[in-house]
């Protein structure tokens, strides 16, 4: 059972193509998305990226970092990609995207659970600051992908 059920949903006035592209060049994240340190591929998936593994080293807007693995188990394009995370956290992530009305709605979902002994010690109390903390990584990764896709158009 995961501790956390964190989800945010960006609006992103663009094609789905291009928000689809984005967010699978990984590689390119610290590039555009301030929270994220490194992006380092450990494993190619089959051509169309299922098995892809990669590890993401992360900064917080709390002073605390964190570094987990993902693997990508299944996807499908330009609708949805499942994930599973180990590292700092473990679990599952979901990432689905929706094109209307010339707006992309990028929905993710990370059910997961901290396995810093810290963070698990502090779960009773602090999980609302953990659940902050998350918000703004999300919120500004909305802000710093858009740049990055408008920058690009």
């Amino acid at each position: 059972m995961s501790a956390f059920a964190l989800t945010n949903t960006w609006k992103i006035e663009a094609p789905l193509e291009n928000c689809w592209f984005c967010l699978l060049d990984r590689e390119q994240w610290p590039l555009w998305w301030d929270f994220v340190d490194s992006v380092e591929p450990l494993q190619q998936g089959d051509l169309y990226g299922i098995g892809d593994i990669c590890k993401i080293n992360w900064h917080t807007c709390l002073p605390y970092r964190l570094s987990i693995v993902i693997k990508t188990e299944s996807l499908s394009p330009y609708r949805y990609i499942h994930y599973t995370v180990s590292g700092d956290l473990t679990g599952t992530g979901r990432c689905r995207l929706k094109h209307k009305n010339n707006m992309t709605w990028i929905h993710f979902g990370w059910y997961v659970s901290p396995q810093k002994n810290w963070m698990k010690m502090l779960l009773p109390y602090a999980s609302f600051a953990f659940r902050w903390n998350h918000q703004q990584v999300m919120k500004k990764g909305e802000q710093s992908f858009k740049q990055r896709l408008y920058s690009t158009a």
